[in-house]
């Protein structure tokens, strides 16, 4: 013997299984559901690419300082600071590594 709960039940999955607008609307949402998931997996790439463009643009930055850093360098040694230059390469050497400069 059903119950009434288990009636209910049957008779609203025959009509979820015959009525073409319900099943429309599970697709719909089911369609959704993917559209989600794709868009939020385009949102992660862009974030990735926007991140990878970050660190390309810092290591550029650090590049371009480190070289005008050596432009500079390279005009003091043109300028006859030799020895001023060398000083500075060995103390930021022995500050860098200690152990060199027992």
């Amino acid at each position: 013997m059903s119950t009434l709960y288990e009636v209910e039940r049957r008779v609203r999955q025959i009509n979820e299984d015959y009525n073409p607008l319900i099943q429309q609307e599970r697709e719909a949402e089911m369609e959704g559901k993917r559209l989600l998931k794709e868009r939020e997996a385009e949102i992660e790439a862009k974030g990735l690419i926007e991140t990878h463009e970050w660190t390309y643009d810092m290591n550029l930055a650090t590049e371009v300082a480190r070289a005008g850093a050596e432009v500079a360098r390279l005009e003091r040694i043109r300028d006859g600071k030799v020895e001023e230059v060398w000083k500075e390469w060995k103390d930021n050497f022995e500050r860098n590594n200690p152990r060199w400069s027992e």
